[in-house]
């Protein structure tokens, strides 16, 4: 006899709670904002800082306030002429109350234009003596994070000491290149420094940070996780052996520039040396 309603179930036997059919629960997905802030920390946790906070901490400690004299002196006009103008309107002189306001009024119009001025002096300096764009190293911050934020768990851990070695030589490498733009950006921290770049190594050390490295990652982690690591793709290389070597490429042309960069700051301490030297036989 079948049940009128479709909802009862009826059995000769006693149902199995624990073999009875179970809807398979979606899995949620996650946001991708949370998967970007994931893979941040995780490049932070083993990278440290991102490059972009390196920079800006950088110029964080080399830039300071700097008060003019004209400044000054025009602060110290419009404060005297408001206490004269107050006076005398107390005392009820309008004259000399007049006199000091328009004093003040011109001193304060002067200093506001003046500070308007020197900030936007600063500023074009500021730029044009930053060699890297804020846009390109976050796309260096960005590639890295892809790199720490996507790795499968048949990454960690290796359980072959030479994968193992290659891994943390990955790490080491980018560590290293990391560096190397922060010195280079301390380097060109003056713009007499950017002169010895040429157009060429500028844009190169630009394209470092805004393509060749990001693409080499992001073609890495194209390959599937189970096979970037052990399987061959060219030759007996893996797709971990050739980031290595397209790595190692960068960091070997980054590293010329920065010599380039280094060898200058010392010629001019050398060039200061003998000038001293000069100084000291003339003297004698």
């Amino acid at each position: 006899m079948q049940p009128s309603d479709p909802r009862i179930v009826s059995s000769n036997r006693p149902p199995n709670r624990r073999t009875a059919f179970l809807a398979a629960r979606k899995k949620q997905e996650i946001n991708p904002t949370v998967q970007r802030q994931v893979a941040a920390i995780k490049a932070k946790h083993t990278l440290g800082l991102p490059l972009l906070d390196q920079i800006q901490t950088q110029s964080s400690t080399v830039t300071h306030v700097q008060l003019h004299p004209k400044q000054i002196i025009l602060g110290i006009v419009a404060s005297t002429s408001f206490i004269a103008g107050l006076l005398a309107a107390i005392e009820q002189s309008m004259l000399i109350a007049s006199a000091s306001g328009l004093c003040f009024l011109l001193s304060a119009t002067w200093l506001g234009l003046t500070r308007r001025h020197n900030r936007q002096t600063s500023s074009t300096q500021s730029t044009s003596v930053a060699l890297f764009t804020v846009a390109n190293i976050i796309a260096f911050d960005g590639a890295i994070a892809a790199l720490y934020g996507t790795r499968e768990k048949v990454e960690q851990p290796p359980h072959d000491s030479e994968l193992q070695h290659k891994l943390d030589k990955l790490k080491s490498i980018l560590l290293s290149i990391k560096a190397q733009f922060v010195r280079i950006h301390q380097l060109t921290a003056k713009s007499d420094a950017q002169e010895v770049l040429s157009y060429d190594d500028q844009f190169y050390l630009n394209a470092c940070l805004q393509r060749y490295l990001p693409d080499s990652l992001e073609s890495y982690l194209r390959v599937p996780p189970a096979t970037r690591l052990t399987h061959a793709v060219q030759g007996e290389q893996t797709a971990l052996d050739l980031l290595l070597h397209q790595l190692h490429l960068l960091h070997t042309e980054i590293d010329q520039r920065e010599q380039a960069l280094t060898k200058n700051a010392a010629e001019q301490l050398m060039r200061q040396q003998r000038f001293l030297e000069e100084k000291s036989r003339s003297s004698r």
